[in-house]
């Protein structure tokens, strides 16, 4: 069966942007996903989960209800002072 050439490319693009510093963690899976779409879109591995979050973030209807009801935080509270939420997973 012959190969056949794709035209494939990533599902976004990623472009410059202002930065916080902020540690999370990831499981070993995710971690592994992120460098492996780092290294087929050649983009650093930050760009890909900020990017990623950014498109989750935007497709989530009852997160952007949430966003306009104005209880939503408008500041960096937990990244400024370092605190963290127990993961629910």
């Amino acid at each position: 069966m012959p190969t056949q050439k794709t035209n494939s490319k990533p599902l976004f693009s990623v472009a410059p942007m202002q930065k916080i510093k902020a540690s999370v963690e990831l499981n070993d899976f995710t971690a592994l996903l992120v460098e492996q779409y780092s290294t087929y879109a050649d983009t650093a591995p930050d760009a890909v989960i900020n990017k990623a979050l950014c498109y989750a973030f935007s497709r989530d209807a009852s997160f952007q209800e949430y966003l306009q009801s104005g209880s939503a935080p408008t500041s960096l509270n937990h990244f400024a002072n370092g605190s963290r939420r127990a993961s629910k997973n």
